[in-house]
């Protein structure tokens, strides 16, 4: 499978809620990939469009087929997935903040779940079916998302406390307190959490969890890389967490597996999804 991102406009509304888009195409049938492979969170709602097969989520011992156009919330736990035969997928990610932009609804309402884009917006669900109908793949669609998503963004929804906070999380590596945050945006901790939940879906603490679980996974993949022994204890202690059993905890909670697992190997969608 080939994956490309195609980052947004370096200005204008789009950069305000759009963090990248991309696209994943198989130039045949997939082959290889029978069991379903974990996509773990990383703090970002998603648009997902298959031009193509859609792609089947597990559902306890079943598995259900994907829609052609949805919106993914906030993942709470890892979504296990298996693709099609014949994989064109679009994705746009999100800023972790950037959904308010887009539909109104609380975001908290939506984590973890997958949602039909026209129970959140008319105008978006008009217009990602336009897109779909438009274009044959997911790679010539790409190419036309800036401009068209663009004129159903409502800016006027965006918190710029959020952001700012937002951007401090990420920078940190989750190791801003959320005390510290509030206080560098202008509101209470209290006020603070209520505007994550509605703009974000998930706490300041939660999302600062997310990054630093993101940020562990590359120092581990970097370590199992360089054939290091104790590569668990290396990427937890390089990402800030206080001790191995913190980290154990957080994978088992994000990627439903321990960190001497074959997850990393194994997962070609996690590689593919893994900021």
């Amino acid at each position: 499978m080939r994956y490309q991102e195609h980052p947004p406009a370096a200005s204008g509304v789009l950069t305000s809620v759009v963090e990248t888009i991309w696209t994943l195409e198989s130039d045949g049938p997939c082959e290889g990939i029978a069991a379903a492979e974990p996509v773990i969170p990383d703090g970002r709602s998603e648009i997902i469009i298959h031009f193509s097969d859609p792609f089947e989520r597990a559902v306890g011992a079943a598995f259900e087929r994907q829609d052609a156009i949805f919106v993914v919330g906030q993942l709470t736990s890892p979504l296990m997935l298996r693709p099609g035969r014949r994989v064109s997928v679009l994705g746009i990610r999100l800023r972790p903040e950037g959904a308010a932009g887009l539909w109104s609804c609380p975001q908290h309402e939506l984590a973890g779940r997958t949602i039909d884009p026209a129970n959140l917006s008319a105008p978006l669900a008009r217009w990602l079916a336009e897109l779909r109908d438009r274009y044959d793949s997911a790679e010539t669609a790409a190419g036309h998302v800036a401009a068209g998503l663009s004129q159903v963004i409502a800016r006027e929804r965006l918190d710029a406390r959020v952001a700012g906070a937002v951007s401090l999380v990420l920078d940190s590596h989750g190791a801003t307190k959320v005390d510290a945050l509030a206080s560098r945006v202008g509101c209470t901790r209290r006020h603070l959490e209520r505007l994550f939940l509605d703009q974000v879906g998930i706490t300041p603490k939660r999302l600062g969890r997310i990054r630093r679980f993101q940020w562990a996974i590359s120092a581990l993949e970097q370590a199992q890389a360089a054939g290091v022994r104790n590569a668990g204890l290396l990427a937890a202690t390089a990402s800030g967490y206080a001790d191995q059993s913190h980290f154990v905890h957080d994978f088992r909670e994000f990627a439903g597996s321990t960190p001497t697992s074959d997850l990393l190997q194994r997962a070609a969608l996690t590689g593919l999804f893994v900021g």
